[in-house]
């Protein structure tokens, strides 16, 4: 009897960790409580789930302010940033008030702010490139590979998905990844998005590829083309740019 009781506390145990149940602190990381406050020790991530499989929601800044909501699961905590709720990586976060982060402020933020602008700019020139080699295929309503050909969004999902980063299929939720770029600030990867072109609100994204140009699964009859930003059709229709 005492057997299978411990047996089914263990089970139980085993499931709740399976279902991302909260772990005990260890002594590796800071512990966070839920309803406090934390600030990030670089530029990090805010995913919309536990895990670096899920799609990046914004870009938290350099000693950004978090509240924690919950956590850690499996070494994610559950924090809100300027009304946006994620999931970040438990390593960059620490509680506020923790004095060597704030003593090396200045020094570590303009070395990560050079080194992050770099590796922005080889990552977006290399989605960039992916995405120019798709020019010439075919059009599919609710095509998101190849095989099948493209939508506008199935487009950008599966360019950002050959570079390893895994964003929203739809429209409206490319809309609100990552964190607005206005069209002056474009650089090459950043996604666009655009209204009322087939429908009413907003109804069109792309990728961005440089010098006021654009890769773009447009209809049926155009497919996926090389197109410019600034042309009296999409000039007027557009509504963001988003960075990843």
């Amino acid at each position: 009897m005492l057997r299978r009781t411990l047996g089914g506390v263990l089970a139980l145990v085993m499931a709740l960790a399976a279902l991302g149940a909260p772990l005990a602190p260890t002594a590796d990381a800071t512990y966070l409580r839920p309803g406090s406050y934390a600030h990030t020790t670089t530029y990090l991530n805010l995913r919309s789930g536990p895990g670096m499989r899920y799609y990046v929601r914004r870009v938290i800044p350099y000693h950004g302010t978090v509240r924690v909501n919950g956590g850690p699961y499996h070494g994610w905590y559950r924090v809100t940033y300027r009304g946006t709720t994620g999931y970040s990586w438990r390593g960059y976060l620490r509680p506020n008030g923790t004095r060597h982060v704030v003593r090396h402020h200045r020094s570590h933020h303009r070395t990560y702010h050079r080194t992050y602008r770099r590796t922005y700019s080889s990552r977006g020139q290399r989605i960039a490139g992916t995405a120019r080699r798709y020019v010439g295929y075919r059009y599919a309503w609710g095509g998101n590979s190849p095989r099948t050909g493209f939508d506008c969004s199935g487009l950008v999902q599966w360019v950002y998905r050959v570079n390893g980063i895994y964003v929203p299929r739809s429209t409206y939720g490319l809309a609100h990844v990552g964190h607005y770029v206005s069209r002056a600030n474009l650089r090459p990867g950043d996604i666009l998005i655009f209204q009322n072109t087939y429908k009413y609100g907003i109804s069109h994204a792309a990728i961005y590829v440089g010098n006021g140009r654009m890769v773009s699964a447009n209809n049926p009859s155009m497919g996926v083309v090389l197109d410019n930003i600034y042309s009296s059709y999409w000039a007027p229709r557009f509504y963001a740019g988003r960075r990843i």
